[in-house]
């Protein structure tokens, strides 16, 4: 289905807000549901969509929500836009529709290439082909052991709806820590699937490894905060 489960909506939207990019990739637009938040809280943000399904390219108009639309397969990223920068990737409800190794190349791939990676997926939830696209299918399960090679994210879960946030290596003002407290602090509310009830408050959890070499007799480290 082209559209994704509200449960993190407000999450998303805090993420946007304090990090303000000034580039955004959506991969697996769908809908356009993250072009439309992201136009109405950022408007001079430039938007850049990949979407596999050109029907849903032409049903949902997606032309008027975003900048730039690739209509590809989100694999196809590591090839094509190996010279490209985005402040933000978000990919909603989307990476289980890949094959595992897909995914986890993909990430790897936008790690060097961003300041932040929003990740949102369902566990548990059947689906198989939808109006007779493949790519509707889940294929592959991700949950929050999935990310424990990489050395800053975050994560919570509700109503079987992972949200994670990766940091990139591209620097940023707003270090990994600074937005989980932030976002912690404000008590920003999480929902049920369709958005019509606050379940509780969003309470991210931290996962930083610091990796520090002794250079000269000092401490030094080469990660962007």
């Amino acid at each position: 289905m082209p559209v994704s489960f509200g449960v993190f909506d407000d999450v998303v939207t805090s993420v946007l807000a304090k990090i303000r990019p000034e580039s955004i990739l959506d991969i697996g637009a769908g809908a356009g549901k993250y072009g439309v938040m992201v136009r109405d809280l950022l408007p001079s943000c430039r938007r850049i969509a990949v979407e596999i399904e050109e029907s849903y390219i032409r049903d949902f108009e997606l032309q008027k929500l975003y900048d730039d639309i690739r209509l590809m397969s989100a694999a196809d990223l590591i090839t094509d836009a190996r010279n490209e920068l985005f402040d933000v990737a978000i990919i909603g409800d989307c990476i289980e529709h890949l094959p595992k190794s897909t995914g986890l190349d993909l990430l790897n791939f936008l790690v060097y290439r961003t300041k932040y990676i929003i990740v949102l997926a369902p566990e548990y939830i059947c689906q198989g082909m939808v109006e007779d696209k493949t790519s509707e299918a889940h294929i592959s399960v991700w949950s929050e052991q999935d990310f424990t090679w990489h050395d800053a994210w975050a994560f919570d879960n509700c109503c079987t709806m992972n949200c994670i946030l990766l940091r990139g290596y591209q620097a940023t003002s707003v270090s990994l820590p600074q937005l989980v407290h932030l976002i912690n602090a404000e008590s920003v509310p999480v929902f049920d699937f369709h958005k019509e009830k606050i379940m509780r408050r969003a309470l991210l959890q931290l996962h930083v490894r610091r990796r520090l070499e002794i250079i000269n007799g000092q401490e030094a480290g080469f990660r962007c905060p």
